[in-house]
């Protein structure tokens, strides 16, 4: 205990000198944060995310607010091994991710009074954002909702987060689209297609053209007319409810057995894009608190910055240094102890101080 404390002392004193002589060197600037490759609850981790070429607009029409169909999403998928959590949710499902492009998300550090914390994160919201409405979706979570569009810059939104964050009031920051609502997606057969006579169709197909190019471009795949006749191909395909829909006939392409989901899903957009063909589909809107919800890269995960101040300087370090030599008045959030782990191997250990002070000389 004697030699931790000392190396840890001599690590302080490094970063104390280091103090006078080195400016605040920045983290790298963090990736994009539309992409959605992360989530914040454990039923919805192992996300695979397809490109559906605007196969689902009509689907983001309906779900987004403001009936914009151009806000960016992804499609993302998930598999029985991926769902330990949600024993109902069987086979290939499909969850439709609509970035919440008018809402910011903060959440709170754990070692803060929470009533406090949150009526400081809210007094500060509003001097950004005079007339923001800030909901608590869960225990620390808290969306900022900005109605008014022309507030909704990407300055605004990196002034507020540098506030709250020299405020020391926030673990973890997301900016416009950086959070997502979502909704299952359910299906049958991904390549099923009702007649043109459907009620959601005013479209006419040409299938003789369409069976003619599956069969050059994927001889693999078959291209099937099932009537009402063929109960078990019905089934096989998913539309149980065949009678009620009316529909006879209808049209299936049938990839290879063994198909993966992601090449089946690939198959459908590139049907969508040739003959703009819709796949039949519906959503069933899914009840979400907080962590729930799909999340991008959180803005404070700049690896360095201990203290979530955005930057990365000496200060850094020497709280590392504080933390490592038991000071209790030490005290790091989650993301900083993360951000502290140079060297990421799951803990915060003397080697990362050293990299970090090695790193502010190299900037400096």
């Amino acid at each position: 205990m004697m030699k931790k404390r000392k190396r840890m002392s001599a690590l302080l004193a490094g970063a104390m000198m280091l103090c006078t002589v080195c400016q605040t060197a920045h983290a790298e600037e963090a990736p994009d944060l539309y992409y959605f490759g992360t989530a914040d609850n454990g039923t919805l981790q192992q996300m695979q995310v397809l490109d559906d070429g605007g196969m689902l607009q009509s689907w983001v029409k309906n779900v987004d607010r403001y009936g914009n169909a151009q806000a960016p999403y992804k499609v993302c998928t998930y598999h029985d091994d991926a769902l330990a959590d949600a024993p109902e949710l069987r086979g290939d499902v499909m969850y439709l991710a609509v970035p919440q492009q008018d809402t910011l998300r903060f959440v709170l550090r754990r070692d803060l009074d929470q009533n406090e914390a949150e009526q400081k994160c809210r007094e500060i919201a509003e001097q950004y954002f005079p007339g923001c409405e800030v909901f608590g979706s869960c225990k620390y979570y808290y969306d900022i909702f900005v109605q008014n569009e022309a507030q909704r810059t990407d300055e605004a939104a990196e002034r507020l987060m540098q506030a709250l964050a020299d405020a020391h009031l926030i673990d973890a920051f997301y900016t416009w689209g950086g959070t997502a609502d979502y909704m299952l997606i359910e299906h049958g057969f991904l390549t099923v297609y009702a007649p043109e006579t459907f009620y959601w169709a005013a479209k006419e197909y040409d299938w003789a053209e369409i069976e003619a190019w599956v069969q050059e471009k994927h001889p693999e795949c078959e291209f099937v007319r099932v009537t009402d006749e063929e109960s078990a191909l019905v089934e096989t395909l998913g539309i149980t409810n065949f009678k009620y829909l009316n529909w006879d006939p209808f049209y299936a392409v049938i990839p290879p057995e063994g198909t993966s989901f992601a090449d089946h899903f690939a198959l459908a957009v590139e049907l969508y894009e040739q003959f703009d063909l819709d796949p039949f589909m519906w959503l069933t809107p899914l009840e979400t608190e907080g962590t729930d919800s799909l999340v991008g890269r959180n803005a404070l995960a700049l690896a360095g910055d201990v203290n979530l101040d955005c930057s990365v300087d000496v200060s850094d370090a020497v709280l590392t240094a504080r933390y490592l030599a038991e000071d209790k008045a030490a005290k790091i959030a989650d993301q900083g102890l993360q951000n502290a782990d140079a060297d990421e191997n799951g803990s915060v250990t003397p080697d990362d101080v050293t990299a970090l002070l090695k790193y502010i000389a190299r900037a400096e």
